[in-house]
């Protein structure tokens, strides 16, 4: 998925997903990979499946509190919104998945990356110029701090994408 192969990550994820679904273990910590799941489905037009795996990750983050699990969920719902043509549901979504990181107890800033790059590249979309580049800017800094540099040049690709003349 770093590398833009969505393919290649739905075919690999998706059946892991569906053999710990098997086990039914119930804690949100065992599918960290979930989030990256859904966004391989949705990139590869598997919008149903990814609404699956999208309840396995949230419901049992709902009941347990994990607030991780719901900052993915969130931007999954974002991701499946921008899929099926609702922007502006996909902005609520992304808007609750920063909400959920800024209170959780300890920075993610590589999850906080993932958002912002989604949130910003509806932002591009809708022409929201501007702000898509302050978003995306933020997005390749989380993914610096992290030393995510695949992630980063996404972030960088992403801002290139967006047309008129910078505003300094």
């Amino acid at each position: 998925l770093s590398e833009g192969d969505a393919r290649t990550a739905f075919a690999i994820l998706d059946p892991a997903a569906e053999a710990l679904a098997a086990r039914d273990p119930g804690e949100p910590s065992l599918f960290t990979f979930l989030p990256d799941a859904i966004e391989a489905a949705v990139e590869t037009g598997h919008v149903e499946r990814a609404l699956v795996l999208l309840e396995r990750l949230e419901t049992p983050a709902e009941r347990l509190g994990r607030g991780w699990a719901l900052q993915a969920a969130s931007r999954c719902h974002g991701l499946i919104h921008i899929a099926a043509g609702d922007d502006d549901l996909a902005t609520a979504a992304f808007k609750q998945a920063l909400e959920v990181h800024a209170g959780l107890p300890s920075p993610r800033p590589f999850e906080l990356g993932r958002v912002l790059l989604g949130m910003g590249s509806l932002q591009r979309r809708r022409h929201e110029k501007a702000a898509a580049r302050e978003t995306l800017a933020r997005a390749g800094d989380a993914f610096r701090e992290t030393g995510a540099v695949l992630w980063q040049a996404r972030a960088r690709a992403e801002a290139a994408r967006i047309g008129g003349r910078r505003t300094e």
